[in-house]
């Protein structure tokens, strides 16, 4: 079968966007180079220019990229919470989805959490299409479940989100280290069970923002992040 026309196009933006995400969030905007960018896509300069404009415009298309993948965290959510009634096992599913998926997407999470970083906030557009909506619609799903129903219920969504976002973006030998696995244990099984310490914690601990007390259930009962 022939290839579409536009298939070497495709390509070549997706390598653009690849290598752009990977610099951009290792070292923000002004610490990554077009130049650099390019020669890590294997592309020329010029081709940069044509595809993006500039380097505004190919870190602009980096963001939403990284935001559209991001986008389901939230179908993710949806499935996992569907058939779970209750308070405790509402935020127990929510904070070990929520972290699974942080984890698998640590290059979209540090995109966006770079510009934070460089700039105290999200990207105002994107806050609005994306972050807000869903701050929104997890604390009317907690104030549904929580009895009392939480003052507060935003902000401890944002508190459980920072929580996950910050283990995520953890180094695996540092999470190694902080789940004081045994030194013993090959590297790859260490941190499979470092990853799985990882989630009981968040588990317990988003439960415990809201003042409910955690499902007796162990992530090592599950499959582990990859």
């Amino acid at each position: 079968m022939a290839r579409p026309v536009n298939a070497n196009a495709d390509e070549t933006r997706q390598r653009l966007l690849d290598a752009a995400s990977a610099l951009f969030s290792e070292h923000g905007f002004d610490g990554a180079s077009v130049r650099e960018i390019a020669r890590s896509a294997s592309v020329s300069v010029a081709t940069v220019h044509h595809y993006y404009g500039n380097k505004a415009g190919l870190y602009g298309a980096c963001i939403e990229a990284m935001h559209e993948e991001l986008v389901g965290l939230r179908d993710n959510l949806t499935r996992a919470l569907a058939d779970t009634h209750d308070a405790a096992g509402v935020l127990d599913a929510g904070a070990r989805e929520g972290f699974r998926f942080a984890w698998a997407h640590r290059d979209a999470v540090r995109l966006i959490m770079r510009h934070v970083i460089d700039h105290g906030r999200m990207e105002a557009a994107h806050a609005q299409r994306w972050h807000w909506p869903f701050l929104d619609s997890a604390a009317a799903l907690l104030e549904e479940t929580l009895e009392p129903r939480p003052l507060d219920a935003r902000l401890s969504v944002q508190s459980g989100i920072n929580l996950v976002v910050r283990y995520a973006l953890t180094a695996p030998d540092e999470l190694i280290v902080w789940s004081k696995v045994s030194e013993d244990l090959e590297r790859d099984a260490a941190l499979q069970l470092a990853l799985r310490q990882v989630e009981d914690h968040l588990a317990r601990a988003i439960c415990a923002i809201f003042g409910v007390t955690a499902p007796p259930r162990s992530a090592s009962t599950q499959e582990p992040p990859s």
